[in-house]
């Protein structure tokens, strides 16, 4: 397997993944994502929220994302949620999300939290796949209702 560097999305690197993040919001837009992008790569709130991005070694592009943010769960006190798994790679993605969850959970012990707590969308059922192969268990059902059009 080839060494990933997974980091803050550098200002820099905003531009470069919008065509990853697509893949996870494909109405994004890329005013919208810049915008967005921009507030969360401000390392003044990096303990707070942000984006890790995976790459491989010696190669300047990301080929996986995730949102994160630190909140307070009721139940556990300090958590990392995660959310919008991105990861793309010509023959095998397993590899970049592992690189991601890794790094994940070293960000959440960094930030002292007691637990993760990852947001899997439909559209992308290998993520959960590696998130149980990394010990993760299934805590509830997320459900969403759209209120764009009432019914």
């Amino acid at each position: 397997m080839q060494d990933f560097i997974v980091e803050p999305l550098a200002k820099n690197q905003i531009a470069a993944a919008f065509p990853l993040i697509r893949e996870a919001l494909p109405r994004l837009d890329l005013k919208s994502w810049t915008r967005l992008a921009n507030r969360l790569t401000d390392p003044r709130h990096a303990r707070k929220r942000g984006v890790l991005a995976a790459r491989r070694a010696g190669r300047p592009h990301a080929s996986g994302l995730l949102y994160y943010r630190k909140e307070q769960d009721l139940k556990s006190g300090a958590i990392l949620v995660a959310n919008h798994f991105v990861a793309l790679d010509p023959l095998d993605s397993r590899p970049v999300l592992a690189a991601l969850i890794a790094a994940l959970e070293n960000l959440a012990f960094e930030l002292d939290c007691a637990a993760i707590r990852s947001v899997v969308h439909t559209s992308a059922p290998e993520v959960a796949i590696e998130l149980v192969s990394a010990g993760h268990q299934l805590e509830g059902a997320t459900l969403y209702k759209s209120l764009s059009v009432r019914e």
